[in-house]
């Protein structure tokens, strides 16, 4: 049996996401324990996908990075989702991994002062762009 694509596209990100929950507990990055809340900035957003910088370091650098992308593409996820049809209005049919793609693409021609603005405004701005409500 064949899949609707994007009922296969959910399978992959749950499938992700529940890595990235199951994954064995990592310690803290030096300086975390406590911190307060703060915004996630569009850079860091960035860097989590890049760089595999929203994980804590592990002795596998792969495994670092898969951390990464998945709680960077949660948070997109998460944002598009509260969003939808309010900042941005998906069409029919539109692939999980799109939200993903649309994101980094945006993120990665942002000139470098707009990498300091919250990652949240930047997840809205390139789904609107990409989908805009008429």
């Amino acid at each position: 049996m064949r899949l609707p694509r994007l009922f296969s596209a959910a399978l992959l990100a749950t499938s992700l996401f529940a890595t990235t929950l199951s994954a064995q507990p990592q310690p803290a990055p030096a300086g975390a324990s406590g911190q307060p809340y703060r915004t996630l900035r569009a850079k860091e957003l960035l860097a989590g996908i890049d760089e595999g910088a929203l994980a804590a370091p592990t002795p596998d650098p792969a495994r670092q990075r898969e951390l990464s992308t998945g709680r960077a593409m949660a948070y997109v996820y998460g944002v598009a989702d509260i969003t939808a049809g309010k900042a941005w209005c998906p069409p029919p049919r539109l692939a999980i991994s799109e939200l993903a793609s649309v994101t980094y693409a945006y993120l990665a021609k942002l000139p470098p002062a707009r990498l300091d603005e919250p990652a949240s405004v930047a997840v809205v701005q390139a789904l609107g762009a990409a989908h805009p409500c008429k």
